[in-house]
């Protein structure tokens, strides 16, 4: 019985990267709905400077370089609980709602014709 809280604490030490912050837990994250490769860090990005728009650097590339983030997550900043919820909802739920909508409002459409 005694093993296996050692054997749990040397698989955790051999598994690289254990202790590094994840960027889906970053208030910086910004993902996307369909590919997490995808994903935004709005820590980092370029304003133009004639629009105003900005464009954000993706984050899996942010952690690449030493110069931003890094692997070690220098510009870490964790996400409150409520807005991890907000996340989910708006990323992964009302899209898929959405869509639903549009054919039901579709059909009855052509159904009334």
């Amino acid at each position: 019985m005694r093993l296996l809280p050692l054997f749990l604490c040397l698989a955790s030490a051999t598994i690289k990267n254990y202790r590094t912050p994840v960027c889906q837990d970053c208030i910086h994250y910004r993902p996307t709905p369909f590919s997490p490769s995808l994903s935004k860090c709005s820590q980092f990005g370029t304003k133009n400077v004639i629009t105003g728009e900005i464009t954000y650097d993706y984050a899996d590339l942010s952690r690449d370089n030493s110069e931003k983030c890094g692997l070690e997550g220098k510009y870490f900043n964790e996400t409150s609980l409520t807005m991890k919820a907000i996340q989910y909802i708006f990323i992964n739920e009302l899209p898929i709602k959405f869509l639903i909508a549009l054919f039901f409002f579709s059909f009855l459409s052509k159904t009334s014709e």
